[in-house]
């Protein structure tokens, strides 16, 4: 399944209010400009002022850009300026040991 037949099946809608900034994978920017502040079952993604935001502070210092959060326990990041190759998408929990990742 892809992400827009997901989305539509949760009722998100599409939209093209943004340009995403940052220099991450093509398919998180399209995700981003597409869907920013969406709500989830399982979490939400942030709008983008959000991300901005959160991308700046402690442990992520805008190396990480913070784009969504489950609800629970951890926040859906992703690597910024990353290397072909490198993994890309992780999760933080700042519950957890190893400051988190």
């Amino acid at each position: 399944m892809t992400l827009d037949n997901y989305m539509k099946q949760m009722n998100v809608e599409k939209h093209r209010n943004i340009i995403c900034e940052y220099n991450v994978p093509e398919d998180m920017k399209k995700m981003i400009e597409e869907y920013e502040g969406a709500v989830l079952p399982f979490g939400e993604i942030f709008d983008y002022e959000t991300m901005k935001k959160k991308s700046q502070e402690e442990p992520f210092n805008n190396k990480w850009l913070v784009f969504g959060k489950d609800g629970l326990f951890s926040f859906w990041v992703c690597k910024i300026n990353c290397a072909s190759g490198d993994i890309a998408y992780t999760t933080w929990d700042h519950g957890a040991e190893k400051n988190g990742w």
